[in-house]
């Protein structure tokens, strides 16, 4: 509810800032292409760094951060472009394994960016209030769980992993913006699964 996003740790900015992505993206991207948010207002072009402190790019020369980069960040907005990146990670896992659908009304759909649609929508209603990163990661998850057959739940995690959301990421609790970084997937996951 309209309450449930106060807390230091929480995703708010990041969420509007991944559906925005999500909404906006073309046939012809790829992970590594720079999204900016905000260029408009900026006067930049739409590869723009925009109102963010780096632009969203699976490329790790455009975007080093991993959920340990909150500390320090302004809450909520910095904060939540943390998680932004960490869901981007995750959608272009979906995306480059399952590939690319312009029909975003397709909620059940089995491209990529359709499944990370999903699985965000409905992992929201998985997620506790004023969250973690690492509660709403395993609402996303569970959500995964659900549908699709759990075929990308392995594969999320191993996303969320590289990005430090891994199953031994320390939250620190959901005031806290000095989590610990977890690189490590699931045991189930282990071995190349999904």
């Amino acid at each position: 509810n309209v309450n449930c996003l106060t807390n230091n740790q929480q995703p708010g900015e990041g969420l509007s800032d991944w559906w925005a992505l999500a909404y906006t993206a073309r046939p012809s991207d790829t992970g590594a292409t720079p999204r900016g948010l905000g260029t408009y207002a900026l006067n930049q072009q739409t590869n723009g760094r925009g109102i963010r402190t780096q632009p969203y790019s699976t490329s790790q020369a455009l975007n080093t951060w991993t959920y340990a980069s909150i500390n320090g960040m302004a809450v909520p907005h910095g904060v939540g472009s943390v998680w932004a990146q960490g869901m981007w990670e995750v959608y272009w896992k979906l995306v480059d394994a399952h590939g690319f659908d312009q029909n975003l009304y397709n909620a059940t759909g089995n491209a990529g960016n359709q499944r990370a649609m999903l699985y965000v929508n409905e992992g929201l209603k998985n997620t506790a209030c004023n969250p973690t990163f690492t509660q709403i990661r395993d609402g996303i998850i569970q959500a995964a769980m659900d549908n699709h057959g759990g075929e990308d739940v392995c594969r999320m995690w191993e996303a969320f992993a590289a990005y430090g959301l891994g199953s031994n990421a320390v939250s620190g609790g959901a005031n806290s913006t000095s989590p610990t970084n977890g690189f490590n997937v699931p045991a189930s996951c282990q071995g190349g699964g999904g």
